[in-house]
């Protein structure tokens, strides 16, 4: 027994350990990628959730003073053109309620204002939003006695780092003046 070698079976060679550290790397690496796709997948829903509540708000807004207005103000409202890249396009409304009048819808710098009277103008989108496109489009009647103002929105996430999704969403709506 002692010409007998004895086996130590204690211990890796060194292919078991190239092995085992191939397979830790490869389980590794799909777990940081899918942990990824996750952690940007969640961006992006945010992302999206917020364009979509500006640009629901906007419309709605945007809605409810043209339904809530006595008047379209066709001499200092541009229809038919991208308030979003044409400056100083805007559309005029006019209203019976005293210190709304007039209704004044423009895009400045991105951004999406109300002004009502001589109140001070309201942002209706976030900083972080921007209005790459807003087209109003007066389908009113030859005799004006139905005043319709159709319009067309696209809002757009502004890029904060990178990594972040960029999202934009689409939006076509119309309101008709109750006012008359």
């Amino acid at each position: 027994m002692n010409n007998q070698r004895i086996k130590n079976t204690k211990g890796f060679t060194l292919l078991e350990l190239l092995l085992y550290l191939g397979i830790f790397s490869v389980i590794i690496t799909s777990v940081v990628y899918f942990a990824w796709n996750i952690i940007y997948g969640g961006q992006k829903s945010a992302r999206l959730n917020e364009v979509s509540y500006s640009a629901r708000y906007s419309a709605e807004r945007i809605k409810y003073e043209i339904r809530n207005s006595s008047g379209i103000t066709t001499g200092s409202s541009n229809f038919g053109v991208n308030l979003a890249t044409t400056p100083g396009s805007k559309l005029t409304l006019t209203s019976a309620t005293v210190g709304r009048n007039p209704i004044v819808i423009d895009v400045t710098s991105g951004t999406l204002r109300l002004t009502l009277d001589t109140n001070p103008v309201v942002n209706l989108t976030p900083t972080n939003i921007t209005v790459t496109n807003l087209v109003f489009t007066n389908n009113s009647s030859g005799d004006s006695k139905t005043k319709n103002i159709s319009f067309a929105l696209t809002l757009e996430s502004n890029v904060v780092s990178p990594g972040q999704v960029k999202q934009s969403i689409n939006l076509k709506s119309a309101a008709e003046i109750r006012g008359n």
